[in-house]
């Protein structure tokens, strides 16, 4: 068994006039397709979820724009 444990928070922005927002209802739907893609794949590495994407979100890292 494990001693550690590596617990990832994705986060889902919507682009907006000012720049990148964080929406509820966006962010639970995304949540529950991305635990689908989850087991459907049968991800074992975190790395395995950079191939997420949903309704148009993909995975960005180190974007400036957000608030």
């Amino acid at each position: 068994m494990p001693n550690e444990v590596q617990v990832i928070q994705p986060q889902f922005y919507v682009s907006t006039g000012s720049g990148l927002k964080m929406q509820a209802m966006w962010t639970k739907t995304c949540r529950g397709a991305m635990t689908r893609f989850i087991i459907d794949n049968r991800l074992t590495a975190p790395e395995q979820l950079l191939a997420f994407t949903h309704l148009g979100f993909t995975h960005a890292p180190h974007r400036k724009d957000i608030q």
